[in-house]
């Protein structure tokens, strides 16, 4: 994104500050919080609490000594093997005044293929406008965030420890290595960074039987979040410890979100202070007993350096090294002396300038079209998050009742779906054999009836479609996105909405339902910002994001202020979407595009602009007695979204003459698969819809269903538009986020409604080449081996399937017979 957020510049007190005291001695005026208030009907039970968590939590062993080890912080490199960066005592003024050395490791000229032409492409230079918004940004998002003073501690002081379960782990196999028992890696908890080294020391700690005790460290952490959550200390510690178990991308969201309380903290001597300020300097001056703001401030500031660090080793081991060059050269306009800062650039420049080499070796090799979206963003493992509750991962029965009440089709419907052994048909099993509160596991869409061939089987609408053309252009409807340009709509069609916000809608229809669901929501607000990234914006997420949320919020029973709050996870739209995990005891293999902008600071943004409170507890009345509960919009949240969303999502290239972004012609894409974005690659448009009734589709190499959308140039027949049976036949509007579905064969009553996610799942061949050679049309060159772009398909199916056999279709398990196919996949 262009818009970049940052803390302030260092805040320094020049006077001499004592805590006031009291007229007639030296104590401080303001008193100690109020004891804890320990409840327990089981007085052993409790010690035996008590001593399990101060040996777990705080690695607490009586000492007779008095003298106190400094110990220094280190930073694993994932570049370097069995290396550390240490800052060393005595040492920097040479590491400050090395800084010709550091230098000298930048890709200070690094070239650019464009087309036939080369360029030479710098780091992020120390001050262009990215980084001023960067610097500026931060003053208009805090403001927005209305945060209650934590003035009443009192209110979290009351805790009974009897209502605290699960202090072990359950259904989670043991890392031991008694006897000749094998050690078994508990690879839920290996981590999201994909580096070799830095998920060695992740299952390290589990082969030390440390995991255990940081997984109570963790809830501990969240707790005491609850208890104080504008305190910046507890973010800090929390990020740490997500590094350390090799959760990269929360660990840098959770330093960041400690960023934005230091920042709101640092303000608090400022004009700029804000309800925000107040609530962090509450929380600091009860922790340390003071309400000196000499002493206060002293310690944002020690804080202020530890933040910018864990931020920026998050996004090293994240592998978004261009993001991380440009925090730390903020973090050094502070900080300029801070040897762990300097080394970290170091290292992020180095990482940087091979990424960059080896991208243009792809460009000289044709692999490559886009050298900023190849090099800029990190890589991640899509993983499920181990500490969050099950529930919330959870499709019951009931939700596939309410899917199906509503499912647009007359001859299908949604089932839970049983594969079958590679090659043969997948079956289906009953609803109501399956319990209440259970997970009713995969899910396909499957025939109540024979269907005959060309019937049509689905036409499903939604309004949780973006583009990359900002709705006030007022070329498109901002809920369906049809086309509001002649000849595809008559102006007097198009309707506008009474608030005077600068949207339009093809119909009434439309009109009313986004009137009444997501724009109630983020009326007023602007967020043009979203569509002004420029070269930056490489990632669709964060706009469709903000379309989500606000339907999620405007549902009732859902929005910010209900009691109490439901987690957006558990909305009926967002329920339904599943990411594409592997299995707990499986290690990731699912990679997925990351950046700083997209992933943290834009969907933080959106929450804060949308006036929701990422910081405090959610009130809770059970039985009169009023509970705090941790605040849900979590960093792991917002990611899981992300992750539903890029796998369910289905991307299509806008060709309508006037939708075109820039007014260029288009261009043939040569993407491949659901969910891939274009975004910022080309000057085409691209459509980006979450159909909540199409995303139930498999995938089958030999489909029965062929689909299309309705974005389409018009030579394609405009039949193709039309969907439904009889009377029930309706036109959708060209440009809409409409998927039409019919039926390519005929189809008996029970067998499964399958989808190629992949185009042609043969190679996308055209009509005169499949007639020159018939046998490319079963996937197979003149030879009889399988063909190059088949091949090429049978990769990009590594998305969905990982475990190199295909879908299972009868293509692929035919395919998986030959001889040479070992061979091929081995190479």
């Amino acid at each position: 994104m262009s818009d970049l957020i940052t803390p302030p510049s260092f805040v320094k007190v020049n006077s001499t500050d004592t805590p006031p005291t009291s007229p007639n001695g030296h104590k401080p005026i303001m008193p100690s919080p109020p004891s804890l208030v320990i409840r327990s009907s089981n007085p052993e039970k409790l010690k035996r609490k008590l001593a399990l968590t101060l040996a777990s939590l705080y690695d607490y062993e009586p000492t007779p000594s008095l003298k106190v080890k400094t110990e220094r912080t280190s930073v694993a490199s994932p570049l370097w093997k069995n290396s550390k960066i240490e800052p060393k005592t005595g040492e920097e003024p040479k590491v400050a005044n090395n800084e010709d050395l550091f230098q000298d490791l930048a890709p200070d000229l690094i070239e650019v293929a464009s087309g036939d032409h080369t360029k030479e492409l710098t780091p992020p230079p120390e001050n262009n406008a990215a980084v001023e918004s960067f610097r500026n940004n931060i003053h208009t998002v805090l403001p927005s965030a209305s945060e209650p003073a934590l003035g009443k501690i009192a209110e979290f002081s009351s805790v009974d420890l009897d209502a605290i379960e699960g202090l072990q782990m359950k259904d989670a196999p043991k890392a031991t290595k008694e006897g000749n028992e094998k050690f078994i890696i508990r690879h839920e908890w290996t981590g999201t960074s994909q580096f070799d080294g830095i998920t060695d020391i992740s299952i390290g700690l589990q082969e030390e039987n440390q995991l255990d005790n940081l997984i109570l460290y963790r809830r501990a952490l969240v707790h005491d979040i609850t208890l104080a959550p504008h305190d910046p200390s507890f973010y800090i510690d929390l990020s740490n410890l997500d590094a350390k178990l090799a959760f990269s991308d929360t660990s840098s969201h959770n330093a960041y979100r400690a960023l934005l309380l230091l920042e709101a903290g640092l303000q608090i001597i400022t004009p700029q202070q804000s309800e925000l300020s107040r609530s962090v300097f509450t929380a600091i001056s009860t922790r340390l007993c003071t309400t000196s703001i000499a002493v206060i401030i002293d310690e944002l500031n020690s804080m202020y350096i530890g933040a910018y660090r864990c931020l920026i080793q998050g996004l090293l081991h994240s592998g978004a090294f261009w993001d991380g060059l440009t925090v730390v050269k903020i973090g050094l306009e502070i900080f300029p002396n801070d040897a762990e800062l300097l080394d970290l650039r170091s290292l992020l420049r180095e990482s940087f300038q091979d990424r960059h080499h080896s991208t243009m070796e792809d460009i000289k090799n044709g692999q490559v079209v886009n050298i900023i979206t190849a090099t800029r963003p990190g890589l991640i493992f899509q993983k499920r998050y181990p500490w969050m509750a099950p529930k919330l991962f959870v499709r019951t029965p009931r939700l596939i009742r309410q899917v199906n009440f509503k499912f647009p089709s007359l001859n299908a419907e949604v089932r839970p779906v049983i594969f079958g052994p590679p090659g043969t048909a997948s079956t289906f099993k009953a609803l109501s054999g399956l319990p209440k509160t259970g997970d009713v596991g995969p899910l396909g869409i499957f025939a109540k009836c024979d269907i005959e061939e060309g019937e049509s089987i689905l036409a499903d609408k939604s309004i949780a479609c973006v583009s990359d053309i900002s709705p006030s252009t007022g070329l498109f409807c901002d809920a369906c996105h049809a086309a509001l340009i002649p000849p595809f709509a008559h102006p007097s069609e198009i309707r506008r909405p009474s608030c005077g916000c600068k949207v339009s809608f093809c119909s009434t229809g439309c009109h009313d339902i986004a009137v009444g669901s997501y724009h109630k929501i983020q009326c007023g607000i602007d967020f043009a910002w979203l569509y002004n990234a420029g070269s930056l914006q490489t990632d669709w997420n964060p706009i469709m994001f903000l379309r989500v949320i606000c339907i999620v919020l405007s549902t009732p029973g859902w929005s910010k202020d209900s009691v109490p709050q439901k987690n957006p996870l558990q909305h009926p739209l967002v329920a339904r979407m599943t990411a594409n995990y592997t299995r707990n005891n499986e290690e990731s293999s699912h990679s997925y595009d990351w950046s700083y902008q997209d992933n943290i600071v834009a969907p933080t943004r959106i929450l804060l602009d949308l006036g929701i409170d990422i910081f405090s507890p959610i009130k809770n009345t059970h039985q009169g007695k009023i509970k705090f509960l941790a605040n849900i919009w979590t960093p792991e949240l917002i990611q899981t979204v992300y992750w539903r969303m890029s796998n369910n999502a289905n991307t299509s290239t806008i060709k309508i003459t006037g939708l075109q972004q820039g007014g260029s012609p288009p261009s043939r894409s040569q993407s491949f698969g659901v969910g891939h974005s274009m975004f910022g690659q080309d000057k085409n448009a691209h459509l980006i819809v979450l159909s909540p009734c199409y995303l139930f589709f498999n995938h089958s190499c030999r489909q029965n269903v062929s689909w299309m959308g309705t974005v389409s140039d018009g030579t394609d027949d405009i039949s193709w538009l039309v969907a439904g049976e009889g009377s029930n036949q309706e036109l959708m509007k060209p440009g809409s986020s409409s998927v039409i579905c019919r039926a390519n064969r005929n189809i008996k009553a029970g067998e499964e409604l399958t989808i190629s996610y992949v185009g042609d799942p043969m190679g996308n061949y055209t009509e005169e080449e499949y007639h020159k050679n018939p046998k490319l049309a079963i996937g197979k060159s003149t030879n009889g081996d399988i063909s190059e772009p088949r091949w090429a398909i049978r990769t990009s199916l590594t998305k969905w399937f990982s475990d190199g056999v295909g879908c299972g279709c009868e293509q692929c398990a035919e395919e998986n017979q030959k001889d040479n196919l070992p061979r091929r996949v081995k190479l």
